[in-house]
């Protein structure tokens, strides 16, 4: 089975996911890592876990749509063409964008993991009031 794990910061792929990307392989399942550009010594480090390593462009602090916008598209090429059968995105953005895209890609099944509030739960203007909404 074909796995995508999608990340808006590349060594948290490693940090905090390498344990579960160590065991999807072990178990005989292709892990793709999808996160914005890193460096080669991480990329090498992915690449060692036996994951594949495939980068989108992610402003992880941008609230410009626009931007946001390149990502999801991103995205959603890249799924179209790997067609992963599970995603599991993590963080806000790789939530709303990477669960959409996979939808879109025809992904069979789709899960999110919530890592904490986030910006659009911590305060009380417009803006984070229609993230939060969003995120929800």
């Amino acid at each position: 089975m074909k796995v995508a794990i999608v990340s808006n910061h590349g060594p948290s792929l490693v940090g905090f996911r390498g344990d579960l990307l160590r065991e999807i392989v072990s178990l005989g399942h292709e892990v793709i890592a999808y996160a914005p550009p890193v460096g080669q010594d991480l990329v090498d480090e992915i690449i060692d876990q036996g994951v594949t390593y495939r980068p989108y462009p992610l402003d992880r602090t941008s609230t410009n749509p626009f931007r946001d916008w390149k990502g999801y598209s991103a995205l959603r090429e890249r799924f179209e063409r790997d067609l992963p059968e599970i995603v599991l995105c993590y963080t806000a953005k790789p939530m709303i964008y990477g669960s959409l895209a996979a939808s879109r890609a025809g992904a069979a099944r789709i899960v999110s993991l919530v890592t904490g509030l986030g910006y659009g739960f911590t305060g009380g203007g417009v803006k984070q009031r229609l993230l939060c909404a969003l995120q929800r």
